[in-house]
């Protein structure tokens, strides 16, 4: 009887101690069961001692937990298909995945996440496979230099001379085509991605150009941390393990070498980091303009409108020669016309959601071709999950798409393709065809009529020099009117298909 007593007791306790550390997720996340068991597991495993430890030895020993957690993460064996060399690119550490046969001339140059302080590429490796069973091309996954150890700039200068060493020097080796490199990161490696396909548009000393930017929900700017999808977590699944500002706010100020301590971290989860007058100076008000994004991110319930209190001096004065740097906040840059094409992901459950919607509106606003799709049921991180569906239609969906250059309309839904499995693989199917179509027409074309940006400019100058030029370019553009009546009928094939609803701006 006594030891019935005992167990009951110990149960009841293990009961109480659960529920003091059950938060609710939306009931609107993928997987949100499997969420609801493994949250609340990372943070007893990572937050609560990771908290402990920052407040005893400083918030550096605690990216260095963070960093041994990561590194503890099983990843799965490499296919058979694939070689995996660890190479070095102009002194940048490369993780080069080379294919048994490659289906084109094209590579993938992959900058990993977390937040510029953590992770490596061998953490990516269920990823890059997943990736590569649709491409099947070399993907070169560069191992920059981390903060707090290596600050801004960094790692963007490593990210850029890998990039540039591979396009000159390797691509040869790799049997790749340089002008078919294409640049993709997420998150914090989705920032580096946009910033050096900026940086290489600006120099005048390398051939060639990425193909095409692949940004998986890019971390762009953090001058406003107050966004509806920061106001969202702060409302509906805040303290959870899930990707939270605290952290955000942290990663920057290690990543700029400014002190992060709990009093810079709270005000920059406040919006207290920059002055209103800053924050206010046109043109980059407009740039991140809440208004410009989806009236379906703006809920009456979870959006109390823009935050723009006074900040405090000493901490403005730290952070404003990099707000508007456009090495940091690429979206700040001042001229994005000539950029690469971009595909950019987001993910509904993800502070990082806006940051990527308002960067693929202003890369549309300057001309640069873009096709933007939400993910409303996913989270951060979401392509790292092997085992998740939605990661392995996400990435997918980015090989297809991959393919086929231009990328093919701005704003689309991902998340409802997955109602069925059936529906996903009829979504590949009919891109699939599409895509094959789209190769043909691209390949024949000339390396400067296959961005339109350029496209146009070309033929203006041609209308100059004679109208012999100006006919055959009319010729191309009548030929790519074709094709994008191809993709829109593929589209809406989809949408007849997947239902899917698409956010509109």
């Amino acid at each position: 009887m006594a030891l019935l007593y005992a167990f009951l007791v110990i149960l009841a306790f293990i009961a109480l101690f659960l529920y003091s550390i059950y938060i609710p997720l939306p009931d609107e996340l993928d997987g949100r069961w499997r969420l609801q068991i493994i949250e609340p597991i990372l943070r007893l495993v990572h937050e609560y001692p990771a908290r402990i430890i920052e407040l005893i030895y400083g918030p550096e020993a605690r990216n260095k937990y963070t960093r041994r957690l990561f590194d503890l993460a099983k990843q799965p064996k490499c296919p058979k298909t694939i070689t995996i060399v660890t190479d070095d690119y102009d002194g940048v550490p490369v993780r080069v995945y080379i294919p048994q046969q490659a289906d084109n001339k094209g590579a993938i140059v992959y900058i990993h996440g977390g937040g510029f302080a953590v992770m490596n590429p061998k953490a990516y490796d269920g990823m890059i496979f997943a990736l590569m069973k649709r491409l099947k091309m070399p993907v070169i996954s560069v191992d920059y230099r981390l903060a707090p150890e290596h600050k801004f700039p960094a790692a963007i200068d490593d990210c850029e001379s890998a990039i540039v060493h591979l396009m000159e020097y390797k691509c040869k080796e790799l049997n790749v085509d340089p002008s078919k490199v294409v640049v993709m990161g997420d998150s914090a490696g989705g920032n580096l991605s946009a910033v050096v396909a900026q940086r290489l548009k600006r120099r005048t000393d390398v051939k060639f150009q990425p193909k095409v930017q692949v940004l998986i929900y890019p971390f762009i700017q953090c001058v406003d941390m107050q966004l509806p999808s920061y106001q969202l977590y702060a409302k509906k699944y805040n303290f959870t393990a899930l990707l939270d500002p605290r952290s955000m706010a942290r990663w920057t100020l290690l990543y700029l070498g400014i002190p992060a301590t709990w009093s810079n971290i709270d005000k920059m989860t406040r919006n207290e980091h920059v002055t209103r007058t800053v924050r206010e100076k046109a043109p980059f008000a407009n740039h991140l303009s809440h208004k410009k994004l989806p009236a379906s991110f703006l809920h009456d319930d979870l959006y109390d409108g823009p935050h723009s209190p006074n900040g405090d001096s000493k901490l403005c004065a730290d952070l404003e020669p990099f707000m508007f740097n456009p090495d940091f906040s690429p979206i700040m840059a001042t001229d994005l016309k000539g950029l690469p094409s971009a595909f950019v992901v987001t993910c509904g459950w993800d502070i990082l959601r806006d940051d990527g919607v308002l960067y693929a509106k202003r890369l549309e606003e300057q001309g640069v071709t873009v096709n933007w799709v939400d993910y409303p049921s996913a989270i951060h991180g979401v392509v790292q999950d092997c085992v998740n569906e939605l990661a392995n239609h996400m990435c997918n969906s980015i090989g297809i798409l991959q393919q086929s250059a231009p990328p093919c309309g701005f704003g689309s839904n991902g998340a409802q393709a997955l109602e069925q499995e059936e529906q996903a693989l009829l979504f590949s199917q009919l891109i699939a065809r599409t895509a094959k179509d789209i190769e043909t027409l691209v390949d024949s074309l000339p390396a400067e009529e296959q961005n339109r940006s350029e496209q146009d400019a070309h033929m203006g100058q041609l209308e100059v020099d004679n109208q012999e030029a100006a006919k055959r370019l009319e010729g191309v553009v009548d030929d790519g009117q074709r094709l994008l009546e191809k993709i829109q009928s593929a589209l809406a094939d989809i949408a007849a298909v997947q239902m899917s609803t698409r956010p509109q701006f």
